[in-house]
């Protein structure tokens, strides 16, 4: 966020915005801090707790996108190839992944960051929506809202699909998503609108599978549908008339507006399969319409492009592969907590990165290593069984005879003799 800030500020919307010096130096600081807090992670609880295809998957993925960094590279480079979504210390970053194994790490340390970074980011998308002229264009709402969007999609879900009990947080979450889904209408991106509407179900759900009673129930769904709705149509309509009417219009102008297809019928004409099996490395590029063009919709077919089956297969199983065996082990057991909003906003990254969503790729940014450490999460849920606490156990005890008695009373407490006793 800090790095955001720094960039230096454009009158002229149509202006590509120049890095500052102090971009820089925070970006540096940002990049470093982000690997080294994925290898100490590693070093002191992953290389414990990860199995062994997490290790290996990790390795090829690293040794692989890094060599193509290094044929690519080796007759020199700028930084912004460096920190760019095609460059090496991208997929370094997924590092950071581990740091969000330890559910009390999350307790004590990441969710009450995500909570500051989450009010901060919502003070900003107000002054953002209330700075953006009466009449704008998809251009300049892109250009205001896109960065604080891309923050508050994948960190407010952690606040607001978590229910609270009490009234003014049930309030904040509503105007989190009025928020959310308002800057969606205002950019005119039909992806961010259909994100917010799953958002929108996804929190609906938690509240109501939370409550026992059925008339609690159907009070529930008459306040939502009679009262809660009405309102706050009526309150964003009111303070935002302008922009939801321009933002109305702009989306209706474009509401069938295909604009893939076209790209990706071009890409597979062009684009040789060898090409998709191993990658392109991070200069790679194919030949649309009457230019070179280096990316494509659909961040599963830039994968492809760029690394080839290793970087994709590797994404989809290091990110995107927990949160859906969660999704299968645990089922709805964990409904409510910070652990089932990590788990469901993972699902919802690796869907919109088939190419239902804009802005949403792997990138030096802090949505993505948000998701990263919830996608970490996930594997603390998978990991967490009493094989795995005994060798953490035993990792961190520097004294033999504690670890063999920590093992003895766990055997007592777990043995049969012990639960028929109980009975």
């Amino acid at each position: 966020m800090l790095a955001y800030y720094a960039f230096i500020n454009v009158e002229n919307v149509y202006d590509v915005m120049t890095p500052s010096t102090l971009y820089k130096l925070i970006k540096t600081f940002e990049i470093f801090s982000i690997i080294s807090a994925g290898f100490l992670s590693y070093w002191t609880e992953g290389r414990i707790y990860a199995n062994r295809y997490i290790k290996w998957t990790f390795s090829i993925f690293l040794l692989w996108m890094t060599g193509h960094a290094i044929i690519t590279f080796s007759g020199g480079f700028s930084n912004a190839e460096l920190i760019g979504p095609k460059g090496p210390l991208v997929w370094w970053s997924l590092l950071i992944l581990f740091a969000g194994y330890s559910r009390e790490r999350w307790r004590m340390i990441i969710y009450p960051a995500i909570k500051i970074i989450v009010t901060v980011g919502t003070i900003e998308m107000v002054f953002r929506i209330l700075n953006l002229s009466e009449i704008f264009d998809r251009v300049e709402a892109q250009r205001t809202l896109r960065n604080s969007m891309q923050l508050m999609l994948w960190s407010a879900p952690l606040i607001f699909l978590v229910p609270n009990k009490s009234k003014t947080g049930k309030l904040l979450s509503v105007i989190l998503l009025s928020l959310i889904s308002l800057s969606a209408l205002m950019t005119a991106t039909r992806s961010w609108l259909i994100i917010c509407l799953i958002y929108m179900l996804a929190w609906i759900f938690c509240i109501f599978g939370k409550i026992r009673r059925p008339e609690e129930k159907v009070t529930f769904v008459f306040s939502i549908v009679i009262v809660l709705f009405p309102v706050v149509v009526f309150l964003m309509y009111n303070l935002f008339e302008n922009q939801i009417q321009n933002g109305g219009y702009l989306l209706f102008s474009r509401i069938a507006f295909d604009s893939r297809t076209w790209q990706l019928e071009q890409f597979f004409m062009n684009v040789p399969p060898v090409d998709l099996l191993v990658g392109t490395g991070p200069r790679g590029t194919w030949y649309m319409g009457n230019r070179d063009y280096g990316y494509v919709d659909g961040v599963y077919f830039f994968l492809l492009f760029l690394g080839g089956i290793p970087l994709l297969f590797s994404y989809l199983y290091i990110v995107i592969y927990p949160a859906i065996r969660c999704f299968i082990v645990k089922g709805l057991s964990l409904f409510g907590s910070f652990d089932f909003a990590c788990i469901f906003m993972v699902t919802i990254w690796g869907l919109v990165m088939t190419g239902l969503g804009t802005y949403t790729a792997p990138e030096l940014k802090i949505n993505h290593y948000i998701v990263l450490l919830c996608a970490g999460r996930c594997w603390g849920i998978l990991s967490n069984s009493p094989i795995k606490m005994q060798k953490v156990k035993r990792h961190y005890s520097f004294n033999t005879n504690r670890y063999t008695n920590n093992i003895r009373v766990y055997e007592q407490k777990n043995s049969p003799f012990q639960k028929m006793g109980n009975e």
